[in-house]
């Protein structure tokens, strides 16, 4: 017979050992690298956009900046998914968790709006940009619109992308408390209405909705249900080795054919081209080779990723300011030392390390500022 303590006992250590598996399942370190490693592909793209690198490298890592983004949006959905299934899918409270979540994303992407204002379009600064009408286009990024209502909204290099994660969580709010499947028929729906309004509205020539809102939709959604189906994650990962030699035969092809290509640009418009349709396909086999060669690859290698835990995780958490900020950081770099100085190849990628080091070090000042001043503004929440 069980005692009244022994029943106490093992329903506590039945709950103990949830909140470690959902402890587990909210921190997944190879997570972790993926976001370092998006970063990091966003800042090659950017800092070698300044000094370009004339290597093999630049048709490898052929738009790997939206690869990048992808990976983020990605991990983001994943990440939301995940935090209302540790809580519980009927103890989930929406006002709450946007509040939350607004408090994460806000007090930078502010202090962004500003920088990029005072840097790029009043002072001129390196790389300017004009914001006209100004109130409109501030109102419309301090309002995170500047997605749904571009191009009434001109946007501001690289903070657009908030201007996608926001409705993206307002989005999710509708579905966050569903089970797994009626959670995927819902964001298909909600997915095919986005699709069907652009559409009208480009059948009546009504100029709204950045089209990479319905790009990245699908890729947000997805690291959602992947979160609902997590624990696959918890079985071990075979044949790897082959899969990456396969993916690495099979990137290093595509890239070769596509040193025959132009710039592939993202289309802003449903109406495609054939060559549209084309350039579309390239990105996105190119996308789905590369993507799936990092996230293999950083499976294979997770124990030593294990192992540099600490720097692992110091780097993701700094990844979002590190974000925010890199434009800033390079721009002002490069107006210093002036873009027309003619730079070996040799210095330019030991250069490019340096200066990220600096990034993350103003990064790293900028978060801890952050929740300082949150900790007395939210002492409940910082």
């Amino acid at each position: 017979m069980f005692s009244v303590d022994k029943i106490k006992k093992v329903s506590k250590n039945m709950i103990k050992s949830n909140d470690q598996s959902l402890l587990k399942l909210s921190r997944i370190i190879e997570f972790d690298a993926l976001r370092v490693m998006a970063l990091f592909m966003i800042l090659y793209t950017h800092f070698f956009a300044y000094v370009p690198l004339n290597l093999y490298l630049n048709v490898i890592f052929n738009n790997t900046a939206l690869i990048g983004l992808s990976i983020f949006v990605f991990l983001s959905g994943f990440g939301l998914y995940t935090s209302v299934l540790s809580k519980g899918l009927t103890n989930f409270n929406p006002l709450d968790f946007l509040k939350k979540r607004l408090l994460r994303i806000y007090p930078l992407y502010l202090l962004s709006i500003i920088l990029y204002f005072l840097i790029f379009n009043f002072l001129k600064i390196y790389q300017p940009f004009d914001l006209q009408p100004i109130v409109r286009a501030i109102i419309g990024h301090l309002l995170c619109l500047q997605v749904i209502f571009y191009p009434k909204i001109p946007q501001m290099m690289t903070i657009w992308f908030i201007g996608m994660i926001v409705p993206f969580y307002l989005l999710f709010l509708i579905t966050a408390a569903l089970p797994i499947r009626k959670f995927i028929i819902a964001n298909l729906f909600i997915f095919l209405l986005l699709v069907f309004i652009k559409f009208i509205f480009e059948i009546n020539d009504i100029e709204l909705i950045d089209l990479r809102l319905i790009f990245y939709y699908p890729i947000f959604v997805f690291g959602s249900i992947v979160a609902g189906f997590a624990e696959f994650f918890n079985r071990k990962q075979i044949y790897l080795k082959p899969a990456i030699l396969l993916n690495l035969l099979l990137i290093t092809i595509f890239s070769l054919f596509l040193q025959t290509q132009d710039q592939l640009t993202f289309p802003h418009s449903l109406h495609l081209k054939l060559i549209d349709v084309i350039n579309v396909i390239y990105f996105f086999i190119h996308s789905f080779l590369f993507t799936t060669l990092l996230t293999l690859g950083v499976f294979l290698i997770s124990q030593w990723i294990k192992q540099q835990k600490s720097l692992v995780v110091y780097l993701s958490n700094l990844s979002y300011a590190a974000y925010l900020l890199h434009r800033v950081v390079y721009g002002l770099f490069f107006f210093v030392i002036n873009r027309q100085l003619n730079l070996p190849h040799l210095v330019r990628i030991p250069l490019f390390l340096l200066i990220t080091i600096l990034l993350f070090w103003i990064s790293d000042k900028v978060v801890l500022l952050e929740k300082l001043l949150l900790k007395r503004v939210f002492p409940k929440i910082g």
